[in-house]
């Protein structure tokens, strides 16, 4: 009815993964998306959620070009390319983004994500951590902290910042992925298992869990 609604996208997105149905919310994402900046980055999101990242790159960079103006535009390129792990061509998006728009939240977040596919862990929590401090509720941030300290051996830093992204977003599966990996690597299977669970039940193809 609305093809402007955020709100009813994200639900569709998190709808989509729960629910296995990616090849009707792709369809329905199709017909809106020329028409609607809303469905065009649920459709880019919805494709790189489902690994396919060359066609989400796409939609992303066309969504950018059409309106570079749109501060969202790029964070949706960026989003799109740190979920694939695209470091070559995330990072002249990041530097433009902080030329374009320094003080927005997502900025800081996807520094710190180019810190830590550089492999340069604290730099990677610094700056996560002062996305954090700006906005206590920024999910991804809080877990990408929890990714780094996790890497760096820290595992008690690791399960507090995990902790604090369920406090804001209980319906991340990648958080309890993360945990179901911390539990695992201490040896805690039961743990591990029901974390692992819990980010199935959430999201069917999660492939580490």
């Amino acid at each position: 009815q609305d093809p402007e609604d955020e709100t009813a996208f994200e639900g569709l997105i998190e709808a989509t993964g729960a629910s296995g149905r990616v090849t009707e919310a792709l369809q329905l994402l199709e017909t809106l998306a020329p028409r609607s900046f809303s469905a065009a980055s649920a459709l880019a999101r919805v494709l790189a959620a489902a690994g396919s990242f060359e066609p989400a790159r796409a939609w992303a960079e066309k969504i950018a070009a059409a309106d570079p103006r749109d501060p969202r535009s790029l964070e949706l390129l960026a989003f799109v390319l740190a979920d694939a792990r695209d470091l070559r061509r995330l990072e002249p998006v990041v530097m433009r983004m902080r030329e374009t728009q320094p003080d927005r939240d997502e900025t800081w977040y996807y520094s710190a994500m180019v810190s830590f596919l550089r492999g340069n862990l604290p730099e990677a929590i610094a700056r996560a951590e002062q996305v954090v401090r700006r906005n206590p509720r920024h999910t991804l941030a809080h877990n990408l902290i929890g990714s780094a300290h996790a890497n760096l051996g820290r595992r008690d830093q690791a399960r507090r910042a995990f902790h604090a992204s369920l406090e804001t977003d209980a319906r991340e599966p990648s958080t309890y992925a993360n945990l179901g990996l911390l539990e695992l690597e201490g040896g805690n299977r039961a743990a591990a298992a029901g974390y692992f669970a819990e980010a199935l039940s959430l999201d069917p193809d999660s492939q580490i869990a």
